[in-house]
């Protein structure tokens, strides 16, 4: 299991990553997260810290790229940092290697620089001591000229996303790539979303991260946030013999990991999570105990339906201290 730890100002947040992070759900903190990690990434003056268990994350290891949920490209103008610039040059690369056109308009170019500069010397502009000139028609002024456009008159959420992707994979970086998306079903059918499910497998065989916001079923090392605290299987992991040696009756490993199961399925399936986890007699009781431990362990109360428990586990219950 790989914990990164993000430290910024008096935010301390442990996330379980893997080659896919899930992070579930609508929360404020992924919103705030997910920035704070971009910024660490991609500002070289950022004061976020992460640390990879014990050791700081060296980010000149990383490219990091954000595909928020309401992120568009610029198709007519390209910075520096836009992701088609990569694009628009090998574009004119070809162009200035196999058009015999652009050819003919460099010469045609050389003729007019040259009937300008004639013009030029006339008494009726030359008297102000001054020369006019043309410019080179380098290719950095014929990029000014081109633009991409939609096949599509309109782009969608999922379309502008799936053409970062693209764009991103396709960039010859040497690095380890960590890609943020932020609510990829935003706008999406059943379709799109498998589509994207499998860009995302594809693209993790090759060594691609990911690390994705989202309200989707999703598979990978999954985050959730309840009662405002994080709970991923690390979490649980770490108050594993806590848990197993305070419950009062036999309880292994495997019995754990059932427990374990049942409490991050509750937690994904909550829907205010504000709301207090009440655990039914539809689950076993020894399982419903140890998740009630559990929650205890992790500072979350939750109630247990002991009606139909032995006499002294609710005694047990009622009677419970998580010890430190």
């Amino acid at each position: 299991m790989i914990i990164w730890k993000i430290y910024y100002d008096n935010i301390d947040i442990d996330i379980e990553m893997g080659a896919v992070t899930v992070l579930k759900g609508s929360h404020k903190k992924w919103f705030q997260l997910i920035r704070l990690i971009e910024d660490f990434f991609c500002n070289k003056n950022s004061t976020v810290s992460i640390l990879e268990d014990t050791q700081d994350v060296r980010k000149k290891d990383w490219e990091c790229y954000f595909i928020p949920f309401d992120s568009q490209i610029q198709l007519d103008k390209f910075s520096a940092k836009s992701p088609l610039k990569f694009l628009l040059d090998e574009f004119v690369e070809v162009l200035s290697n196999s058009s015999t056109l652009l050819s003919e308009i460099n010469d045609l170019w050389v003729e007019l620089a040259e009937e300008i500069e004639f013009i030029s010397e006339q008494e009726k502009f030359s008297k102000y001591t001054l020369k006019l000139s043309l410019k080179d028609l380098s290719l950095d002024e014929i990029k000014k000229f081109i633009k991409f456009e939609p096949l599509n008159k309109w782009m969608t959420p999922f379309e502008y996303k799936k053409l970062l992707l693209n764009l991103i994979i396709d960039k010859s970086v040497e690095r380890k790539r960590l890609i943020i998306i932020e609510f990829p079903e935003l706008y999406t059918s059943k379709r799109e979303m498998d589509l994207f499910c499998d860009i995302i497998n594809r693209l993790v065989k090759k060594g691609v991260h990911f690390l994705i916001v989202t309200n989707h079923s999703l598979s990978g090392n999954l985050n959730y946030i309840y009662k405002g605290k994080i709970i991923n299987n690390a979490e649980l992991e770490k108050i594993k013999r806590k848990v197993i040696n305070e419950i009062p009756y036999f309880f292994d490993d495997s019995m754990y990991m059932v427990a374990k199961k049942h409490l991050l399925r509750l937690v994904d399936n909550i829907e205010d999570d504000e709301r207090e986890i009440k655990l039914s007699t539809d689950l076993e009781s020894s399982i419903s105990i140890a998740i009630y431990i559990m929650l205890k362990h992790l500072g979350i109360d939750s109630t247990v339906d002991t009606s139909s428990i032995p006499k002294n586990l609710s005694a047990f219950i009622n009677s419970y201290t998580p010890m430190k």
